[in-house]
């Protein structure tokens, strides 16, 4: 808390709706807000979750230019043209904001016409209020009735009157319209900067909702409006992604090259050393097409599966060969000797994997919460 606002932050178990749980805390909000204090006057309801991550992350400078007073300007020739692309369910921005109404008090004038300043905040809460004056009854129509007080303009905030007397606000303040001061601030290649920042609708895929938004960004260099303007991004979640998938391919064909060399050492022929490295993509390739038929996708802990299976893949390869060229070795021919050859390890290599099977299976049966805590450590770029 601070001495102009506090927060209070809730916390809910995992996997639950959060649009769902978001109407029921501004419903008890609603219930309470009559024994809150009277000069509590806003109340926001923020939502997180650990899909709101941001997918981008960027800054917007203009060279020699301060940005700040350009908010129509941004608003139309980069946030909405972003808000539109497939998948974009948020764009933010921070450092230029829309004008605004602002009334500076003059203490002087205040005690001048010794006015009553909490009397001035009541009028101009006043000015905006809309109220319910009751109902009307005609013809079998019930039709409620409010009263709305409106301004048009900024001068007609100046003309408000203040008191019973011809006294007007502009006697006592000025009225300004104008972009909101900022106390702090941005610096992109040394311009005062905006920063802005994008987040994925649910269910959206992050690299084709960044490929599509780097596209609309390479479209806006070109509009003569955004002349000398420059976007910079300096986080974005796809590089991460492609990054580790890239990592992994290149792990993926070094280790499969050091398995064949290892494996053709060992068993000297170059038959067997084959039909173990056909095996391990041919799996890989048939577990993926499993994970795309079920509607699932590919993460860490599926991942770990598939390194896993291909390890005891070929190990019990190893084996199951080894027992099998024996057999051939002794004579037979190749149907027989491989049944055979198969049947003496079966049960062995049954038991090894089943090891393996009852050391792991215990992740399948553990809540969301631990499982995200143990295979999805928290990462993501520092606040906007």
């Amino acid at each position: 808390s601070s001495s102009d606002d506090c927060f209070v932050g809730v916390e809910f178990y995992w996997g639950r709706e959060v649009d769902a749980l978001r109407l029921e805390v501004k419903e008890k909000v609603d219930q309470i807000r009559p024994d809150l204090p009277s000069d509590i006057r806003d109340i926001s309801i923020f939502t997180f979750n650990s899909a709101d991550s941001p997918v981008m992350v960027g800054r917007i400078s203009a060279k020699g230019r301060d940005l700040s007073g350009s908010y129509d300007l941004i608003e139309k020739k980069i946030i909405n043209p972003l808000k539109r692309v497939q998948g974009v369910g948020q764009v933010n921005i921070d450092g230029v904001a829309p004008k605004e109404v602002s009334v500076y008090l003059h203490m002087d004038k205040i005690k001048e016409h010794n006015v009553d300043v909490r009397r001035v905040f009541g009028d101009l809460q006043a000015a905006g209020l809309s109220i319910t004056v009751g109902k009307v009854t005609e013809r079998g129509l019930r039709v409620p009735v409010r009263t709305w007080s409106e301004m048009d303009s900024y001068e007609d905030l100046e003309d408000l009157p203040i008191g019973q007397g011809s006294l007007r606000l502009e006697d006592i303040a000025s009225v300004v319209y104008q972009e909101p001061a900022l106390t702090y601030g941005r610096h992109l290649n040394q311009e005062q900067a905006i920063a802005f920042w994008m987040l994925k609708e649910s269910g959206a895929n992050v690299v084709d909702v960044a490929e599509r938004l780097r596209a609309e960004l390479d479209k806006m260099q070109d509009d003569p409006a955004l002349k000398g303007v420059d976007v910079v991004l300096f986080w974005d979640q796809s590089e991460q992604i492609l990054g580790s998938l890239r990592a992994l391919r290149s792990s993926g064909m070094i280790g499969a090259v050091l398995a064949v060399l290892v494996l053709f050492f060992f068993l000297r022929s170059i038959r067997s050393t084959l039909i173990i490295a056909l095996a391990i993509p041919f799996s890989i390739i048939a577990a993926c097409c499993f994970l795309f038929l079920t509607g699932r996708s590919l993460n860490i802990l599926t991942m770990m599966g598939l390194m896993l299976a291909v390890g005891m893949l070929v190990d019990n390869a190893v084996v199951v060969l080894e027992s099998i060229h024996r057999h051939q070795v002794n004579g037979g021919d190749p149907t027989t000797t491989s049944i055979r050859g198969a049947k003496e390890v079966a049960l062995a290599v049954f038991a090894a994997t089943s090891t393996s099977i009852i050391v792991f299976a215990p992740v399948v049966f553990t809540s969301k919460r631990t499982g995200c805590l143990l295979f999805f450590p928290k990462q993501g770029p520092q606040s906007p």
